[in-house]
């Protein structure tokens, strides 16, 4: 399915692309939406028109759409509609793959590449300013010492004296060295003129 585009805002857009749409015999709506820069994540229910109850016949009740949305001048914007499985996108909101049930067996792999994407984007657990990762060779610089921590936003100290905002995502595999790891060393053995710690 290629790009549809129209004249409207980005919010009427998405008005457009989430409205309850209605055949003669499936009403489909849209029961959890999530914004993500331009990917717009839904979660879509298809019911009989008649009865209320799931329609199942060509495929799940549940299903998860992915709408990728793009600018292409002041007034225009178009989209381009995906399953969310058929996509290599991976910022599905997790508790979108629990309102909706596995749909086949292919869906494994999408599935656990969502869990990794957001695993990668949490903080390492007890965080704390003081706290020193070691990037190791071929990383300028070669260590960060954490400045503070507020909510997602993490400031670090590099050890050439410049102060870097970090992604949870860049931490993950590197060696941590706790904070009060680092001040019992320098209590145990403290530096002599001219050693860099």
């Amino acid at each position: 399915m290629g790009w549809t585009s129209w004249t409207c805002t980005r919010a009427e857009m998405i008005a457009e692309i989430t409205r309850t749409r209605e055949s003669d015999t499936t009403v489909w709506t849209c029961l959890a939406k999530y914004l993500s820069g331009n990917d717009l994540w839904t979660v879509w229910e298809a019911r009989g028109t008649v009865t209320g109850e799931p329609v199942t016949e060509n495929g799940p009740a549940r299903f998860i759409h992915l709408d990728m949305m793009r600018r292409y001048s002041k007034d225009e914007w178009g989209h381009k509609t995906l399953s969310g499985a058929a996509s290599f996108v991976f910022s599905c909101p997790l508790r979108f793959l629990d309102m909706v049930p596995l749909a086949n067996e292919n869906e494994h792999s999408w599935r656990d590449g969502v869990r990794e994407y957001w695993a990668a984007r949490r903080l390492p657990p007890d965080l704390a300013p003081g706290d020193v990762f070691v990037l190791g060779e071929g990383f300028s610089p070669k260590r960060l010492t954490i400045d503070s921590v507020t909510g997602r936003r993490i400031l670090a100290i590099g050890d050439d004296g410049v102060r870097y905002r970090v992604k949870p995502q860049h931490l993950r595999g590197v060696m941590r060295i706790a904070a009060q790891l680092v001040a019992q060393r320098n209590l145990a053995s403290p530096a002599q003129p001219g050693q860099v710690r």
